[in-house]
């Protein structure tokens, strides 16, 4: 049976989250926190604040999926994980794309697409749910992905790189895209960080377990899946620049308040 949190951590998250977006010029604009455990289960949702800076309508709770479908045709011998010439035969767009290289420069094609139905955290839970579950969606019974593979995407592809993320990437090139911090993910004791197969590979200060996914997106969402505790949440704002603070501090706190109900 899949975990639960209290009444009481419901409510102690309810109000962290509501505080945070109380002052619309100092504090969040507007954000949402969701939580689910391997069943599938829903165990917390909750949204706060509004849409935007100097907007009335209220925040709601309205990848990773490329990452899982990929997953799909490597099991169906259809895919490599290691075959320049196969993804350049697959996406001959690909081929002349420049990638940044340390202290280089680069140019590409620069496009702009609109998302008429982009995903929200409902759905981005349905995937979390499913790495949870082995693969295995718990709602449905259908096996998207084998426990093997599964397995493999939460393994450290990079152990030779333990400090990938702490190295200077250059991501304050674009200073009101993303904000300049030493860190964006501490780890407990400056712990080697990791990247498996489409997220990166953390523990964190908040108890989640030492092979737990997470990563982020750019308007200052973040999500974590950890098998062991059977646990997956999403936090999401849509603000700029990538790297908020105080953002930063309530998904922390938030989090931590998760953990400490399961305990």
């Amino acid at each position: 049976m899949g975990k639960d949190i209290s009444p009481e951590c419901v409510s102690l998250i309810r109000q962290a989250l509501e505080d945070a977006c109380a002052d619309q010029e100092r504090g969040i604009p507007g954000v949402t926190f969701l939580v689910a455990n391997r069943d599938g289960k829903q165990i917390f949702a909750h949204a706060a604040g509004k849409r935007g800076k100097g907007v009335n309508e209220p925040m709601a709770l309205d990848s990773m999926i490329t990452g899982i479908a990929c997953k799909q045709l490597v099991e169906q011998g259809k895919l490599s994980l290691d075959d320049a010439e196969q993804v350049e035969g697959i996406c001959p767009e690909l081929k002349d794309l420049k990638v940044v290289q340390k202290y280089g420069s680069f140019c590409g094609e620069e496009k702009g697409h609109y998302a008429e139905d982009a995903a929200d955290p409902y759905c981005l839970r349905r995937h979390l749910t499913t790495l949870l579950n082995d693969g295995t969606s718990p709602k449905t019974g259908q096996q998207l992905l084998t426990k093997s593979t599964v397995d493999q995407m939460f393994e450290n592809q990079i152990p030779h790189i333990p400090n990938f993320g702490r190295q200077d990437t250059h991501l304050n090139a674009k200073p009101d895209f993303v904000k300049n911090v030493p860190d964006f993910y501490p780890l407990n004791n400056n712990e080697p960080q990791g990247w498996g197969l489409s997220f990166m590979i953390t523990s964190s200060v908040t108890c989640r377990s030492l092979k737990s996914g997470m990563w982020a997106g750019i308007a200052n969402l973040f999500w974590w899946c950890d098998r062991e505790h059977g646990i997956a949440g999403v936090i999401s704002t849509q603000i700029l620049p990538f790297g908020d603070v105080k953002l930063f501090g309530l998904w922390a706190d938030v989090e931590k308040k998760v953990y400490d109900s399961l305990k």
